[in-house]
């Protein structure tokens, strides 16, 4: 996955910027942003992380975007509720890359839970916006957090008869209560108007939690 992410900048890129030559210096500017997968991360952070001043930085965001290697998740509003922020998410088109870019192995995430829980949170984003493109349901994404910070919703959905899904990501199979208080809260402003909302866990059991509310495993996403 490293080799790809190389060639992929270094041959790529060619492509599209032929006169760009301190690939080393991107890749530094990709590797900060991996660090940052699954999280709302300020550009100002990723530009000082990798090193880079803020217009260099931005540059390497948009190259980054047309070679196709970044997929971010924008912030989602509705009319209903106010004073939510817009700030992206930061996804890369595959976790398993920015896992790879980090030396993120088995043994080293069984001991940064936080940090296996962003790449769980960005493999179940990925997958149900590409199954969504792959089945052509028109739906338009984006991820809820308010400006506070107190009410956050990884995925929500927004599809074309107007109605909404929204989807939480667990890294445990004990989903309970307490984990659909985000989705419950949507669901009772948003009234008919919300359709569903799941917490996806890596286990094997779909279960019901509540009005309108389930738990389901990420394989039943595939």
């Amino acid at each position: 996955m490293r080799s790809y992410l190389d060639l992929s900048v270094a041959r790529d890129l060619a492509e599209i910027a032929s006169t760009f030559r301190n690939v080393s210096k991107l890749r530094r500017y990709m590797r900060a942003y991996a660090a940052s997968v699954g999280t709302t991360a300020e550009h100002a952070t990723i530009h000082h992380a990798a090193e880079v001043a803020k217009a260099t930085g931005e540059t390497y965001h948009d190259l980054l975007d047309r070679l196709g290697l970044i997929e971010e998740l924008p912030g989602w509003s509705h009319n209903r509720l106010k004073r939510l922020t817009k700030r992206p998410k930061r996804h890369l088109v595959d976790p398993a890359l920015a896992a790879a870019d980090h030396h993120d192995t088995a043994s080293v995430l069984s001991g940064n839970r936080a940090r296996l829980g962003e790449l769980f949170e960005s493999v179940v984003v990925g997958q149900i916006r590409a199954t969504a493109e792959a089945l052509g349901l028109g739906w338009r994404f984006g991820h809820l957090r308010s400006a506070g910070g107190d009410h956050e919703i990884d995925l929500v959905a927004d599809l074309p008869d107007g109605s909404v899904l929204a989807f939480e990501s667990k890294l445990s199979q004990a989903v309970g209560p307490a984990d659909v208080r985000h989705l419950a809260t949507l669901r009772d402003r948003l009234g008919d108007a919300f359709r569903a909302g799941f917490v996806v866990h890596p286990g094997a059991t779909a279960f019901r939690i509540g009005d309108r509310i389930a738990a389901v495993p990420l394989g039943t996403l595939v």
